[in-house]
This record gives structure tokens, C-alpha cells and sequence, in this order.
């Protein structure tokens, strides 16, 4: 449990999600907390390290979180390490993130081009389901199972 007390302020941390396993839901929860902020646009973070972002990382202040979709690796975990920062991982049973999906990608059909093809290319909600569980051969979309594992190194990690 997270509490403030009058007078001393929260160490900076960071928000951590699978995509589609609640983000936003733990995104307004935290925000509840009194003095809590949070920048959207400096201080949302998604997909592998950069150096960008682990720059806007180590600008989080006192009484401030990130948010976002950081997959592990140990570059990641050394910075955690290095800020002392703690982290929350969200995570959902992969056959509700499939679920949830679909219906997203409908939302935001122009998002990215694999997005696109998935919306606007398949005919039926069934092949765009099949396809998040399996993946596209001859691209960079990972099945399900891949896609899940890429944050599966923060269950166990220090600080998580």
C-alpha cells in the first residue's frame, strides 16, 4: 500500500503494464492519491531501452510517476537500480488482452501499419482474433505468447 504523509514526499516511481491489462484503470487509482502527478507526455514510456527514454525516466520528481510499457531487459533493470526507483507491473491473463484487442485496434485503426492491415485487411473479428494469438509470419508481430513474455522478467525483478 501507497501512503502519503502530511509533509513527506513519495519517491518518484514508475507504472508498468502489459498492453491492454488496465493501464488506465491503475493510472487514475494512482492519481487518486493526493499530491501524486503525472506528465503524459514527458513522462510516458513504451517498448525497449533507449537512452531518450531512460533520460525522461531520471527526470521523474518527488510526488510524480511514469507510466507505460517497458519490456524487460537487464538495461532497464540497471536503471531502475541505479534511481532506486520502485516499479508496479499490471498484468492480465494473455486471453483478456486478446479479447480487449480487437476491439481497440477497431478504435485506433491508423495506430501503426500492422494495426492497419489488422483492422482494414481482415474481413472477419475471428481473423483478427486468430491473428494476436498467432502472430504474422514474415513480420515483427509477435504472437501472444512471445508478446506477453517480453515482460514477464519484471515479475521477479528487484524493485517490482
Amino acid at each position: 500500500m501507497i501512503a502519503l504523509s502530511i509533509g513527506k514526499p513519495l519517491p518518484a516511481f514508475f507504472s508498468n503494464s502489459i498492453p491492454k491489462s488496465g493501464t488506465n484503470l491503475v493510472k487514475q487509482l494512482v492519481l487518486g492519491i493526493p499530491g501524486i502527478s503525472h506528465n503524459l507526455v514527458n513522462h510516458t514510456i513504451y517498448g525497449h531501452f533507449e537512452q531518450e527514454k531512460a533520460s525522461r525516466l531520471r527526470s521523474l520528481q518527488q510526488n510524480q510517476f511514469g507510466a507505460g510499457h517497458i519490456v524487460y531487459s537487464e538495461e532497464w533493470v540497471r536503471i531502475f537500480k541505479e534511481l532506486n526507483m520502485k516499479q508496479l507491473i499490471i498484468s492480465r491473463d494473455p486471453r483478456d488482452i486478446v479479447v480487449s484487442y480487437v476491439p481497440f485496434m477497431k478504435k485506433f485503426p491508423n495506430l501503426s501499419p500492422i494495426t492497419s492491415y489488422i483492422v482494414n485487411d481482415l474481413k472477419t473479428d475471428k481473423e483478427r482474433y486468430l491473428t494476436i494469438i498467432r502472430g504474422m509470419k514474415n513480420s515483427k508481430y509477435d504472437d501472444i505468447n512471445r508478446f506477453y513474455r517480453r515482460y514477464m522478467g519484471w515479475f521477479n525483478a528487484p524493485n517490482t
